[in-house]
This record gives C-alpha cells, sequence and structure tokens, in this order.
C-alpha cells in the first residue's frame, strides 16, 4: 500500500491498517520537513503520540524528538522455518484467523504461555496474558477474564500472598467499568479457589481490595453482594475456629 501526501509518499508493508493510523501516516506525508525522505511503514503499524507505531525513515539532517519513541515493546520479528516451500496465502489466512477468531488466538496463547511456565519463563508468560486481557477485555470478556482467573490461580499456587494481592489489584483495574462482571467473574472464582486451598485468611486483602477498586459506595447491588460474601467468609471461618 502507498499512502500520498503533499510533499512525499509512504510505502506500507500491509493492506490492512486501522482508519486513524492511515490518516496519521498522511498527515505525516504533508509535512514539507519530511520531503526526500523514504518512509516505510511496517506491518505492525498502529496509532501513536507522535506518528505511527511501525514507522521507519531516512533523515539525514535533521533531529526530530516526537518521532522517536513513542511505543515500547512493538516490533517485527523474521523467522527460520524449516520449510522450504510455504504456502504464502495459506500462512497468510492463518494468521489473520488469530485477529478474527479470538478463541482460536486464545488457545493458542494458553498453549504458548504453559511451554512457557514450564520452562520457568515467567515474564514472558505475564506479558502473554496480559496481552489478550487488553485485547479482548470489550469484545470478549468471557476469553480476558479467563486468562485473568488463570493468571490469579498461578499466583495462588506460588504462595505468595502479596504476589496475589498485587496481580488482582492489577486485573480487576481492568475490569472495574463492569464492577458487577467483576465481581462475579474474578472475586468470587478466586474466593473460591483460595477457600479450596485452605487460604482463609487471604480472602480478607481480597475482600478489601475488590471495595476499593469498584467503589462500592456508588453501586447499591454490588455492595449487597459483597456483603453477602463477607457473611458466608465469617460463617465459614466460624466454622474453622470450632473444628480446631
Amino acid at each position: 500500500m502507498i499512502i500520498k501526501g503533499k510533499y512525499n509518499e509512504a510505502k506500507v508493508f500491509t493492506d490492512v491498517i486501522a482508519e486513524g493510523a492511515e490518516e496519521q501516516v498522511r498527515e505525516m506525508c504533508d509535512n514539507e520537513i519530511f520531503t526526500g525522505s523514504r518512509i516505510r511503514i511496517m506491518p505492525d503499524v498502529h496509532s501513536g503520540a507522535g506518528c505511527t507505531i511501525g514507522t521507519t525513515m531516512t533523515i539525514r539532517d535533521k533531529v526530530i524528538p516526537d518521532m522517536v519513541g513513542v511505543d515500547i515493546g512493538c516490533g517485527m520479528e523474521v523467522t527460520l522455518i524449516k520449510e522450504r516451500s510455504v504456502d504464502l496465502a495459506a500462512l497468510d489466512e492463518a494468521v489473520k484467523a488469530f485477529f478474527k477468531y479470538p478463541d482460536i488466538d486464545a488457545e493458542f496463547r494458553r498453549e504458548l504461555i504453559s511451554k512457557l511456565k514450564a520452562a520457568s519463563k515467567e515474564d514472558e508468560a505475564r506479558k502473554l496474558s496480559t496481552s489478550i486481557i487488553l485485547k479482548t477485555k470489550s469484545s470478549r470478556p468471557d476469553i480476558a477474564m479467563s486468562f485473568a482467573r488463570s493468571e490469579l490461580e498461578g499466583d495462588i499456587a506460588s504462595g505468595e500472598a502479596e504476589k496475589l494481592a498485587t496481580s488482582y489489584k492489577r486485573l480487576l483495574n481492568v475490569f472495574k467499568s463492569d464492577a458487577a462482571m467483576s465481581a462475579t467473574g474474578i472475586t468470587i472464582p478466586i474466593i473460591n479457589a483460595l477457600l479450596k486451598k485452605g487460604k482463609i485468611d487471604e480472602t480478607d486483602e481480597i475482600m478489601k481490595i475488590t471495595r476499593q477498586t469498584l467503589k462500592t459506595s456508588r453501586d447499591s447491588t454490588l455492595a449487597q453482594l459483597l456483603d453477602n460474601i463477607d457473611r458466608q467468609l465469617s460463617v465459614i471461618k466460624s466454622k474453622i475456629k470450632a473444628a480446631k
């Protein structure tokens, strides 16, 4: 794809580009300062602060700080594959399927996350989990919350209460725009997971974070739900003490 402007044009190495990103590239080509530059936009192009992510160009006699470091972590990767003959059309369709069918993307990521954890690459696994949570939180909250629960269940298994509290607060903030869904999709399952592990004391911190994050004073129905959970936890604690 070629995007033309008043003073230059940009070659884009993809036929799929968001409208906002395309307009940003065109505005850059309309700027006289980029006259004579060879502008090449990488396939991971998307809107950025000073320019689109994926922007590369030749600049010989200028310094433009606003065009540098507009996004961290984005990039392209070249992978050497074993097969010498590849059906590029089929490969392209497979890649597109990850965007068109989020369930396929989710299943692929679950397998990859499992392999990363097995290789003790916890940070990489968490980044992969976080990326799909953010990607699907609005369009497919069921997928996003399933990854959030898996991440928190891993923290429970690790036995690190502080790590669990930090992760829980971070993930709850992702979904707090729908407080009721957050409580039923994350809070209750994590409370149950803690109870199954016999970690009753850690439920207090989870409930404290929940009330602080979801602002229960603004939602009477949510407040009633959390009050009910607290009552049930109180009953469970009483039974545990009596059993001792």
